[in-house]
């Protein structure tokens, strides 16, 4: 089993299988100087079997497939399936930014792949594409969650420009 320092017990592995993106997100990628690691350096698909079916040996049950953009990583279906077929590995999920989603959604699905996380916004090809291989009932709960999160984007759209306002008159010359 694996364990930390303070005896908790982890069951779940994020793997990054790249540390290149398609958009220069702040949090992900500095605006100068970036490096990435030569492609030779990168875990080849067999080798992050290789790694997971270890992991499963030490008590890992969860997956999560990550970046920079795992979406970018080239015939990333084909690592899924090898995934999904682990025995012992019971969750896989990919955290993405949605933006390849629309062409890779349903090969994802068809290897295997049952969760996606990450930022998902409204755009006609990522919509289809999720609605084409999200398990029924779930599409509801996801167009709930994005509604809320419009609303929620349209009130802070809202106060920002009323703090805005505030700070433009209070720095107004007397």
């Amino acid at each position: 089993m694996l364990t930390d320092s303070f005896g908790r017990l982890h069951d779940n592995l994020r793997i990054s299988v790249t540390d290149r993106c398609n958009i220069r997100c702040f949090y992900c990628m500095p605006e100068h100087d970036v490096r990435f690691v030569p492609r030779a350096e990168i875990l080849d698909f067999e080798e992050i079997e290789r790694f997971v079916r270890i992991a499963v040996t030490l008590g890992v049950s969860k997956l999560r497939v990550t970046g920079g953009e795992p979406l970018v990583r080239r015939d990333l279906p084909l690592l899924i399936r090898r995934l999904a077929s682990v025995p012992g590995i019971h969750d896989l999920a990919l955290t993405t930014n949605g933006v390849l989603l629309p062409d890779l959604a349903a090969p994802l699905y068809e290897a295997g792949l049952r969760r996606i996380a990450g930022e998902i916004r409204k755009t006609a090809r990522r919509v289809n594409a999720l609605q084409q291989v999200v398990i029924p009932g779930i599409w509801s709960q996801i167009s709930a969650i994005q509604q809320a999160l419009d609303q929620q984007e349209q009130e802070d759209v809202f106060r920002l420009k009323r703090i805005k306002g505030k700070i433009a008159r209070s720095l107004a010359p007397l």
